[in-house]
């Protein structure tokens, strides 16, 4: 076994590994990742950030503040309660004050955002403190990764050449309804003229490539970051209950590293059954989430059993709703397709069960809290869907043999196994209150982050509208997720707490190994990567003012 030392072990290269890592100059860092790439889930992410009162959105005109920002958490929280320590007061203040520290910092390294203002409202706009015509959400913008951004760390990053999807995920919103009027249309041309130009750049990457590009970009400039790839953390160091570094396993050798603090930003355990049956309400499956196909197996609660850390909300997940492409097969999200009109979602008695266009957390909550009873539910949708939307990658109009497909709602009730009585009782219903726009059952098209992911050009209600045209299909939706809500719990410095109430010194947590401040669900795009990157620059900080810098 082989010795090595550093200031700060970073256990972890998604977003809120490399973010601290950025943050760390000064200190010798060590960063390990176990895969042969860095950036973890964040490089599958949508790579924005909710973040209230930043300057970012400021010098876009967004009329925010961190005193607005923590109305709105208090609101969507509730009131800081002893028995959720991590939602503790301390780190919520800890969140809206490093927030805004970190996207500058950030900022005065280069990294660069978007130029356009985020038009993606928070989830809850209704609530005190939110901010309805959105601005609180940031994205990355697009970047070339070459040798004059990462140096010889170039071939680090996961991506494909010269290719770029979307800009930013709010473009996703005009890009699922193609055809659904001429203004669309048009669009969506614009959209991809754009990007074909972008794509004269070297290898153009965007969202979570972008955040984990730039954020690599900084630490190589730094010069102070060194990285391990194909490296796992084996256990943790310690002396007299005080971490002092971790043994890792780089194939088949053991190193042993002495760090003044280690960090880990390991991500939860969504890729382990064992762990998901342990914790999660039932049903859930591995192969649901959309987390790191790689990693995500649970190493930070594996490791830190022995040194008794505390843990919280490790029944939660970062839902998001998943389903079988029709084209490729392979899982993707629904959360636009759902909130579109003349689709809904039933359960396997063939009713409707959920608001469609709630933010995607709340609806994976509401299908995890149903537990069998909301276990198959199938997205239903007419012709009248087909040749406006995409399905996943299946453009309007196009066919697939994925799709379950029946010329009458009783002839697709037979096919994907539910009852046709029942099933028309409820596409009646719905094709009733289409009507009036009124959703008499969960308020679809209730406010604005509802009517923002529908369709503008629909009337009266942009998330309503008949399931009446022939033929009718059906596709099988998921629980899916995106990651853990629980984990570690920690403090408002990212210090691991003991069951004891007490510090673990010298261990830190953030991200997904870490349990998250937002217990009441997702604040808006980006609330899962902007706790997860504060909180790890609040780490990398605290190390710093422990040896004095």
């Amino acid at each position: 076994m082989r010795t090595e030392k550093c200031d700060l072990l970073i256990v972890g290269s998604g977003a809120a590994g490399l973010a601290a890592a950025a943050a760390s100059r000064g200190l010798d860092t060590l960063v390990v990742e176990q895969a042969a790439t860095v950036g973890g889930t964040s490089s599958y992410s949508g790579g924005c950030m909710w973040i209230p009162g930043n300057c970012v959105s400021r010098d876009q005109g967004v009329e925010d503040s961190v005193e607005l920002g923590r109305l709105h958490l208090d609101a969507l929280h509730g009131p800081p309660r002893d028995d959720q320590p991590e939602s503790s007061a301390a780190r919520r203040d800890a969140l809206l004050h490093a927030g805004p520290e970190m996207v500058s910092f950030l900022r005065t390294l280069g990294f660069k955002w978007s130029k356009e203002k985020s038009s993606f409202p928070d989830f809850h706009p209704d609530l005190p403190g939110a901010c309805a015509s959105g601005g609180r959400t940031l994205d990355p913008a697009v970047v070339d990764v070459s040798p004059r951004l990462l140096g010889p760390w170039t071939s680090y990053v996961a991506c494909s050449s010269n290719t770029l999807p979307v800009a930013r995920f709010e473009d996703f919103r005009p890009l699922t309804r193609p055809l659904s009027s001429l203004g669309a249309f048009l669009t969506v041309c614009w959209m991809v003229l754009k990007l074909t130009l972008l794509k004269m750049m070297r290898s153009p990457v965007s969202m979570g490539n972008s955040l984990v590009a730039q954020l690599l970009s900084i630490c190589w400039k730094n010069g102070n970051v060194r990285i391990y790839r194909k490296t796992e953390l084996i256990s943790l160091v310690t002396d007299n209950g005080v971490v002092v570094g971790g043994i890792l396993q780089q194939g088949d050798t053991q190193i042993k590293v002495q760090a003044s603090g280690v960090l880990l930003a390991t991500a939860g355990f969504a890729r382990n059954q064992a762990m998901r049956d342990s914790f999660l309400p039932k049903p859930t499956s591995s192969n649901w989430s959309l987390s790191n196909p790689c990693g995500d197996t649970g190493t930070a609660l594996r490791v830190c059993k022995p040194v008794g850390a505390a843990t919280a909300s490790l029944d939660k997940v970062w839902g998001i709703s998943t389903m079988e492409d029709p084209v490729t097969g392979s899982l993707t999200t629904c959360c636009f397709e759902m909130a579109r009109p003349h689709a809904i979602v039933v359960n396997q008695d063939g009713n409707r069960f959920v608001c469609e266009s709630e933010p995607f957390v709340d609806i994976v909550d509401s299908m995890l809290q149903g537990g069998k009873a909301t276990w198959p539910a199938w997205l239903i949708v007419d012709w009248n869907y087909r040749k406006r939307y995409t399905l996943g990658s299946l453009q309007p109009r196009a066919s697939s043999s994925r799709l379950i497909t029946g010329d009458s709602i009783s002839a697709l009730a037979l096919k994907i196994g539910l009852s046709a009585e029942k099933l028309e009782a409820t596409i009646s219903r719905w094709n009733a209150m289409c009507q009036t726009g009124e959703d008499q059952d969960f308020g679809r098209g209730k406010d604005a982050y509802h009517r923002y992911i529908g369709d503008p050009d629909k009337k009266p209600n942009p998330n309503m509208g008949p399931l009446s045209a022939p033929p009718f299909s059906a596709i099988e939706i998921y629980p899916g997720d995106a990651g853990n809500r629980g984990g570690l719990l920690t403090d408002e410095h990212a210090r691991v707490i003991k069951t004891d109430g007490s510090v673990i010194q010298g261990l830190y947590a953030a991200g997904n190994a870490s349990a998250t401040v937002m217990t009441g669900g997702s604040p808006g795009a980006g609330g899962t990567l902007g706790p997860a990157m504060t909180f790890a620059y609040i780490a990398a900080n605290h190390v710093k003012q422990s040896k004095g810098q």
